[in-house]
C-alpha cells in the first residue's frame, strides 16, 4: 500500500511542477496532478520554491487549501495507489 509522507506527498506536487515548467513529459498520477496545479494559480509561487516550501507549515495561513484535495477527489489517486484518497490529501495537510 502507498503511505506516503507529507514530505513525499508535496515532493511528487514539486516534482510534477518543476517538469512541467521545463517541458517534460508528464506520467500517470502527475497528468492530473497539474491539470488541478494549473486550475489553482494561488499555489504556483508556493510550487516554484520547493525548498522554502518543502517542510513549512501551512496549517494556520492556509487552513483548507490543499492541491491534494482535488487530485484525491478526481478518482484517479485511489485507483493508482490503493488507499482511500482522503488519506492522501490529508498526508499533504498535516
Amino acid at each position: 500500500m502507498f503511505n506516503p509522507s507529507r514530505a513525499d506527498a508535496r515532493r511528487f506536487f514539486f516534482e510534477t511542477w518543476s517538469k512541467y515548467r521545463s517541458q517534460a513529459p508528464l506520467e500517470g498520477l502527475e497528468r492530473t496532478a497539474i491539470e488541478i496545479i494549473l486550475l489553482h494559480p494561488e499555489h504556483h509561487g508556493l510550487l516554484d520554491d520547493a525548498q522554502r516550501n518543502l517542510e513549512r507549515d501551512f496549517r494556520r495561513k492556509q487552513r483548507g487549501q490543499s492541491v491534494s484535495a482535488p487530485v484525491a477527489a478526481s478518482g484517479d489517486c485511489g485507483a493508482t495507489v490503493d488507499r482511500p484518497a482522503a488519506c492522501i490529501s490529508a498526508a499533504y495537510r498535516n
